[in-house]
């Protein structure tokens, strides 16, 4: 089953970001010191409004918390994406009407247009 995966991506809380000013951020982490990720990400990344954070620039604890985890130890490049906000983790306050949705829309774009990079590589 795994030898047919050449990548995964995961998508982890990211209908609310953390913003740096007027920036809204997307980490990701996980493998994306992968050279194929990395280029798919960083080059989608910079036609849209996101601010894309990296793994070693990021530092943050929950880097490995996600499902991508178990493709990257059986030797699966895995990107985990995130909007970094986990205040409202697995809790009742985790709400659709704190979902900002031209955010999502962004993270969506970028994620179809990344996945059309790797494609092409």
């Amino acid at each position: 089953f795994y030898s047919d995966i050449k990548y995964m991506v995961n998508l982890d809380m990211v209908g609310q970001p953390v913003k740096d000013g007027e920036a809204k951020i997307l980490y990701i982490l996980g493998d994306d010191e992968n050279e194929n990720l990395r280029y798919s990400f960083r080059d989608s990344g910079a036609i849209l409004n996101l601010k894309i954070i990296f793994s070693e620039q990021a530092k943050l604890p929950f880097e490995w918390w996600s499902d991508h985890k178990r493709f990257h130890d059986a030797g699966i490049p895995a990107a985990f994406l995130t909007g970094g906000n986990m205040a409202d983790l697995h809790s009742v306050t985790d709400t659709e009407q704190k979902i900002d949705y031209d955010y999502l829309e962004s993270v969506a774009y970028l994620l179809y247009l990344s996945l059309r990079n790797l494609d092409k590589r």
